[in-house]
């Protein structure tokens, strides 16, 4: 089969059939005090020396769950039931599933996560997904009672009377977990993608194939902290603590004769606090002081502060000592446009490894098996230019040596290509990928300067101008979006020329108002959409209830046509981009070998491994292939693949 064949014939290896799947739910040995989940990754908590099976639940379709209990009955159990053939569900799959895997050599046909399942069908209405929360929300009159495992804290050897009483609660687990797949299930069938890349995405936790190299962490780690003191040694401040801590700083830059740099509180506009940000330009402005005391502290500072390398180092040290690593991501992580998230369960968050990251070279294939890494070009820009029917620009998309970073720059600086240099383009770029989303001109300033780009207000905001008077097409979609949120907020659903992909839906998850993505049957959801005064803002406009993944509820936020064009636009790249991951896997496991894995998805991007003994060319050219096809269901989108080989995931294209 040709490879672009996969997109619509991936082999689904989900039996979703609710009788026909095997329900799982692990009681380990935890102490709320020193060996708890609360304080450790999954990872480091089941590879751990004191980790512990008391017992597993399973529960196959509907019938009575059932309780298997100590080491001896674990391993019989799966001795006598093999689990090649069946699809497994459970509440938070990847911690059963890695348990599976680490501790007992288990491998199912296949995953279900009804965490992930109810991520994905309610997007942004739930504000927790826990099994306690989704039975509360969605089976009500059911009570999920944690005593019995309260009782076990930090026990190792359990009772007779504590094992059954945990016996009875890990089965009415398996129980509601069942319950909630059936809910769920039918909210998902639009397509089978939406259950594979559920099994696609936990995989890669649960059969962990990537490794990390010790040497390459470690010198990280070691030059780490030789800059960090050496940043110390060049200032005036005795030790990093006074770097670190705002108020000290703040006493070390007074000494020097400098006004301390304030900003609106976050959480309290109406107060001041410290604007030591490396996104605060006044701030990192002082690096060029005519001080040389007050550039050095200021440095220093944006120095001692940056602690990504040196935490994660140590965290994937740790996981290097233990095993492989295993690859977490949150299926619908971000709520609003269901694209995947990082998870902390492998050490740390491998989305936000950026290009330039010391990191990625420290991300290697096993012994026997090479490394590429394939990215779908520009898939947002592509996608806003095909929804919003900027045909000529989207006619151009379709050549591969096509840039429109760089002829947006022509007309930016009033030049010809030939004299389009790369300070140039990246003006382009920056304007071509934040100005679609309909920001202003302080913020695209703003963004720009974040991302290297030097701009005058001025002049941002003439490009603001000539960005929306160039694309007259995307500010009419912004325009359109605007009609469907205020049609929406009066009980209507306004159609549109890309209704065949996106349609507004009045009674959507939950009953509140929605859009429908047609392909997948999910939704991009608004709840309590209304109209309000934003007091942040201090004006009238719409708004409505958010996940914020950082205080893990739901907020308040609001939004404009631009806006959600911005959450269609990502939301369409995340199926698109998906859905080629998944038809790359399937195409490498069937026709280049069985051991062939796409080991991670960071973004636009998936990383594959193939064995050396693979035809490797095959490989490649079915893998372009597949990311320069477009969607069946959107075939007038022009998407482009970008590949390349690497020792490490730093080195590959």
């Amino acid at each position: 089969m040709k490879a672009s064949e996969y997109l619509t014939n991936y082999q689904s290896v989900v039996n979703t059939d609710p009788e026909k799947t095997l329900t799982f739910d692990w009681e380990t040995y935890w102490d709320s005090k020193t060996f708890t989940l609360k304080k450790m990754s999954m990872e480091e908590y089941i590879r751990d020396p004191r980790f512990k099976c008391h017992g597993v639940g399973v529960q196959l379709g509907s019938k009575p769950a059932h309780w298997v209990y100590g080491e001896e009955s674990i391993v019989k159990f799966f001795d006598t039931v093999p689990l090649d053939n069946l699809t497994v569900v459970g509440q938070n799959v990847a911690f059963d599933g890695l348990i599976l895997n680490d501790i007992y050599g288990v491998h199912p046909k296949a995953y279900i996560d009804t965490w992930s399942m109810s991520t994905m069908a309610y997007g942004n209405v739930l504000a927790k997904n826990s099994l306690a929360a989704l039975t509360k929300t969605f089976l009500p009159g059911m009570v999920k009672d944690r005593t019995a495992l309260y009782n076990t804290d930090g026990i190792r050897d359990l009772t007779p009377e504590m094992a059954e009483e945990l016996g009875e609660y890990c089965k009415m687990d398996c129980y509601l977990t069942h319950e909630l797949y059936k809910f769920f299930l039918p909210k998902l069938l639009a397509t089978p993608f939406n259950m594979d890349l559920i099994d696609h995405v936990t995989r890669m936790y649960t059969n962990p194939v990537l490794e990390l190299d010790h040497d390459v962490l470690n010198d990280l780690l070691a030059r780490e902290i030789v800059e960090k003191q050496a940043a110390v040694d060049s200032c005036v401040a005795t030790s990093a603590k006074q770097l670190n801590s705002n108020k000290q700083f703040a006493t070390l830059l007074e000494s020097q004769g400098a006004t301390v740099p304030m900003k609106p509180s976050p959480s309290n506009p109406t107060k001041n606090t410290y604007a030591f940000a490396k996104t605060d330009r006044a701030f990192t402005d002082m690096t060029k002081d005519s001080n040389p005391e007050v550039a050095a502290l200021v440095t220093a500072r944006l120095r001692v502060k940056t602690n990504i390398n040196e935490t994660r180092a140590s965290n994937y040290l740790g996981v290097e000592s233990r095993g492989k690593w295993p690859v977490h991501l949150n299926i619908s992580g971000a709520r609003t446009t269901h694209r995947l998230s990082g998870g902390a369960g492998g050490g740390g968050n491998p989305q936000n490894l950026g290009n330039g990251s010391p990191l990625r070279y420290a991300i290697k294939p096993p012994e026997g098996f090479r490394m590429f890494a394939i990215d779908s070009k520009g898939i947002e820009l592509r996608d806003a230019m095909t929804l919003a029917n900027e045909r000529e620009v989207v006619k151009r998309l379709h050549d591969p040596t096509f840039d429109l970073y760089s002829v947006f720059g022509t007309e930016i600086y009033n030049c010809e290509l030939a004299q389009i240099d790369k300070p140039r383009r990246d003006v382009g770029k920056v304007a071509c990928l934040q100005l679609q989303y309909g920001s202003g001109g302080p913020t695209f300033k703003d963004v720009a300067w974040n991302r290297g780009v030097d701009l005058e207000l001025e002049e941002a905001e003439r490009i603001k101008g000539l960005y929306r008077s160039t694309f007259t097409n995307i500010t009419r979609t912004w325009r359109a979006c605007d009609r469907i949120i205020q049609m929406l907020v009066g009980g209507e659903e306004e159609e549109t020329w890309f209704s065949h992909l996106v349609r507004p839906v009045v009674n959507g998850p939950g009953g509140h108002h929605a859009l429908l993505l047609v392909e997948t049957g999910t939704y991009i959801t608004y709840p309590n959409l209304k109209r309000e005064y934003d007091k942040e803002e201090r004006r009238w406009q719409y708004m409505y209830d958010t996940f914020d993944n950082k205080t893990y509820r739901l907020v308040r936020t609001g939004i404009w046509g631009s806006k959600m064009f911005g959450h269609i636009c990502q939301s369409l790249a995340r199926n698109v981009v998906l859905e080629q991951e998944v038809a790359l896997d399937t195409f490498l496991k069937n026709e280049i070998h069985h051991t062939c894995t796409t080991a991670m998805s960071v973004h636009d991007e998936a990383v594959c491994l193939v064995p050396d003994h693979a035809d490797h060319d095959k490989a490649m050219a079915g893998a372009l292939e597949i990311f320069s096809t477009s969607p069946v269901w959107w075939p007038e989108l022009p998407v482009y693949g970008e590949a390349g080989w690497g020792d490490n995931y730093g080195e590959a294209k």
